[in-house]
């Protein structure tokens, strides 16, 4: 499972869907299907929305599995590739590329800096394009992305901003969406009870035994895995912050601010 668990679901309709994927999960205790979850964010909510425990499996994504590797220029030339997402079509994002750019001519590098189109699949740029850069710019607008994990497996250098800015960047993505955003945190099943487990459910259900220590788990967390920008302190996202990619993922490169940014090229 990828994305968050809601995304695309009418809210009218979320409790009944946590309801049915948690019977789903229960009545499942052998057999061939099985679930996953590729971004450990999502694997804690649905812990603490229903009791239901899914392994998280990392993913690199689709190009893992190509022949694309790292092969920046050999003439000397620098250039950067500025991984594309949503962050940079609100205005704080355009404001940020604008200023990258005067930055690199005021300090007269010479540096071409082109943008990735990678996550619109109209605008595919060929992966052995992107891996031909010095580096790549991930100025993230999420916990997890495959436009990282890509970047990543073809082994592409890659600058992020440092803490400081992540925990203020991820505060201005989630105010309006979010894969922890607080829309998402609604609607938590209550605990299942032997009786009703047994109205259900085969006795011995291994799945049905385990929910109940799940979520008295997930009661004792310090904080929910869900995020409100405009309510809550930043010290509960910086709690959850070494679940984003950035932070799991070794060899980064982090900068604290733009001029560094560039000389780091």
């Amino acid at each position: 499972l990828g994305m968050v668990f809601f995304q695309y679901v009418p809210y009218a309709w979320h409790k009944e869907m946590l309801e049915d994927y948690r019977e789903w999960w229960l009545s499942h205790d052998t057999g061939t299907d099985s679930f996953a979850v590729f971004m450990e964010a999502l694997g804690l909510q649905m812990r603490w929305q229903m009791g239901v425990l899914l392994p998280f499996v990392p993913s690199l994504g689709p190009a893992a599995f190509s022949s694309v590797a790292y092969r920046p220029s050999t003439d000397g030339s620098l250039s950067m590739a500025v991984l594309h997402n949503a962050f940079w079509r609100l205005p704080a994002g355009r404001v940020f590329s604008s200023l990258l750019r005067r930055f690199a001519a005021h300090l007269r590098l010479q540096m071409s800096i082109s943008n990735s189109k990678i996550s619109e699949p109209r605008e595919w740029v060929p992966l052995e394009s992107l891996a031909s850069h010095t580096c790549g710019l991930y100025v993230p607008a999420e916990f997890s992305q495959i436009t990282f994990r890509d970047m990543y497996a073809v082994g592409l250098p890659m600058l992020i901003p440092d803490d400081v800015w992540l925990l203020r960047l991820f505060r201005h993505m989630f105010a309006d969406w979010g894969q922890l955003h607080a829309e998402h945190r609604g609607n938590r099943l209550t605990k299942w009870s032997h009786a009703e487990e047994s109205k259900f459910l085969p006795a011995g259900n291994a799945r049905a035994e385990m929910l109940k220590a799940v979520q008295d788990e997930a009661d004792n967390w310090p904080h929910e895995p869900f995020y409100d920008a405009g309510r809550e302190p930043t010290a509960k996202l910086n709690y959850w912050l070494p679940l984003a990619d950035v932070k799991r993922y070794p060899h980064l490169t982090e900068f604290h601010s733009l001029s560094t940014c560039l000389r780091l090229v």
